[in-house]
C-alpha cells in the first residue's frame, strides 16, 4: 500500500519513478494499492474495504 501526495509526485521524474516502481512490483507478483489523502480522510471505509479484500485474497492463495 502506498499513500500518495502531490508534494512528492508533482514532477515528471517522480511520476516516472512511481511507474517504474509499480511495474517492478507487478513483475514480482505484488499488487500495489495506492491511496490519496482524499481517500484516507473522506473515504476511509472504502479504503479499509479494499485493503481487507486484498488481504483475504492473499491469505487464500
Amino acid at each position: 500500500m502506498e499513500l500518495d501526495g502531490w508534494q512528492d509526485h508533482g514532477t515528471r521524474r517522480a511520476f516516472q519513478r512511481d511507474r517504474e516502481k509499480a511495474n517492478s512490483l507487478a513483475e514480482r507478483g505484488v499488487t500495489l494499492l495506492r491511496f490519496t489523502h482524499h481517500d484516507t480522510v473522506d473515504r476511509p471505509a472504502a479504503v479499509a474495504g479494499q485493503i481487507s479484500r486484498m488481504l483475504e485474497r492473499a491469505a487464500s492463495s
